[in-house]
């Protein structure tokens, strides 16, 4: 799964014409998959029921959303001491994330030519960041985090461990609380 969302990531490099929803399998393959697959296993590895392997597989899945949905949103409004790269670098390589996605749904022939102008080098990423980075577009690409975190915290809630369902619970709420 990892391997096929990151090939798919590549295949859809500097391509305008997908959207969300391609976007949402690249990352349940490169990160929610990778995110689950890790859970799932040190669940395993301590002798977790059943039951609590698969709650945490499926908190696991959806975190993993969340992180990258929350990551690609952070990619446009933070520096790059925070980020360690450059802001707006996934749009220098190509990867166009849900915001930019969403801006580009938007307004499509707008935010296909700053794309372009931004891949021949035209303008800087800098000059055209508050095209995916406003309030419309980031608050448009955090109602996509609703449904994951419900679903996340939902998963979280059937582990009957109290320590490990409420340490699950925290990490969603760094999650959201890191792209606000």
């Amino acid at each position: 799964q990892l391997v096929e969302g990151q090939t798919k990531e590549v295949k859809f490099s500097f391509d305008t014409n997908h959207g969300t929803d391609d976007y949402l399998k690249i990352i349940e393959g490169k990160t929610a998959s990778l995110i689950e697959t890790s859970a799932k296993l040190g669940a395993m590895a301590s002798g977790c029921k059943q039951e609590t392997i698969s709650s945490i597989s499926k908190w696991a899945w959806h975190s993993g959303i969340i992180f990258q949905i929350t990551d690609d949103i952070l990619d446009l409004s933070s520096d790059e001491k925070t980020l360690g790269k450059p802001s707006g670098n996934d749009i220098i390589e190509g990867t166009y994330t849900l915001p930019v996605l969403i801006a580009l749904e938007k307004y499509p022939e707008k935010i296909s030519k700053v794309l372009s102008d931004v891949s021949e080098n035209k303008v800087s990423v800098n000059e055209v960041i508050n095209e995916f980075n406003n309030d419309e577009i980031i608050s448009e690409s955090k109602l996509f985090l609703k449904t994951h975190l419900e679903k996340s915290e939902s998963a979280a809630k059937e582990i009957d461990n109290k320590t490990v369902r409420n340490i699950l619970l925290d990490i969603n709420t760094y999650l959201i609380e890191r792209s606000n």
